[in-house]
């Protein structure tokens, strides 16, 4: 079964969405920084905090393990707020793999994890890097 919600999406940078980071004029990732029409980080940080209760409701109910599609800054904000992780990583890159066991104290077994991008050779296979907020 497939489940979609929009409490997983990435955080809204309103009028922001699309603009270079070349073209941005302030930091749209400080704690402070309210993008015009967008997300502050409370109320992002809220939203997911919702999303993970939904994960967890959702897990309970199932036999084996549960895959949760999402965002990078989601994942960063469940993984800092959400377990007992030692440490973050800067960022969270496209495809990376974070295991979470699935009851409290919900710790982290692997954490955006890209091994999976490695080719025979030891070369990371082409990603696409973001470029705008």
């Amino acid at each position: 079964m497939i489940e979609e919600t929009p409490l997983l999406q990435e955080r809204n940078f309103g009028d922001l969405r699309g603009t270079p980071y070349a073209e941005l004029t302030e930091d749209p990732f400080a704690p402070s920084f309210v993008p015009p029409n967008g997300e502050s980080v409370d109320v992002f940080h809220r939203r997911v905090a919702q999303a993970f209760t939904l994960i967890v409701e959702r897990r309970r109910g199932l036999s084996g393990p549960l895959v949760v599609v999402t965002h990078g800054l989601v994942c960063g904000a469940i993984v800092a707020n959400h377990t007992h992780a030692a440490t973050l990583p800067e960022m969270f890159d496209n495809t990376g793999l974070t295991l979470i066991d699935p009851a409290p104290p919900f710790a982290i077994r692997l954490v955006n994890c890209t091994q999976h991008l490695i080719d025979e050779a030891g070369r990371r296979l082409p990603g696409r890097t973001p470029s705008a907020v």
